[in-house]
């Protein structure tokens, strides 16, 4: 099967115009910039119709919303919290023995790479918006943070009851 030009993608959707993807291309060549970043800083397209057009260019899920799903049977928090932020990925969804992962960019497939190493498990890749990964990356570590700091204020408590209690100053 033959990949689609993004270009082709586009202009089929009626998201921009051939002269749009004209005065993009140009600025591919002289700034070094990829066709869908041009867009977007163009403001000719939107990040929605950038990654539904990449959703279509490579056959990949694309996921407006993330909420993660299963993600407790699997080591998340083994993997640095600046490596997610980083690479702009994230683990979401765990079912069947394969990882869902959210990611920004289809063709970084390096990071995608490292998370199965990391994880043990195989990732499979789902298009999302930079802010839904980042959303979904720190939602995740501040749920761990909060769990972490419930368990030491719990464990001060439990400490600081049974000293109270060893040295006199609790009725047994």
């Amino acid at each position: 099967m033959k990949t689609r030009k993004l270009e082709e993608i586009l202009v089929a959707r009626g998201s921009v115009s051939e002269e749009d993807i004209a005065r993009a291309l140009k600025n591919e060549r002289t700034k070094g910039q990829p066709l869908g970043t041009a867009l977007l800083q163009q403001g000719v397209i939107s990040e929605d119709d950038l990654l539904e057009a990449l959703s279509d260019q490579f056959s990949l899920p694309y996921w407006r919303d993330l909420e993660e799903k299963g993600i407790e049977q699997i080591p998340v928090s083994k993997v640095p919290i600046t490596f997610y932020r980083q690479h702009k990925v994230f683990p979401i969804a765990y079912a069947g023995g394969v990882v869902k992962v959210a990611v920004t960019d289809p063709l970084n497939i390096q990071p995608l790479d490292d998370l199965a190493v990391f994880l043990g498990v195989p990732v499979e890749p789902v298009l999302s918006t930079e802010r839904a990964v980042m959303g979904a990356i720190n939602r995740f570590y501040d749920r761990e943070t909060d769990s972490t700091e419930q368990i030491m204020q719990d464990l001060e408590e439990e400490d600081l009851g049974a000293l109270a209690n060893d040295v006199g100053f609790l009725p047994t």
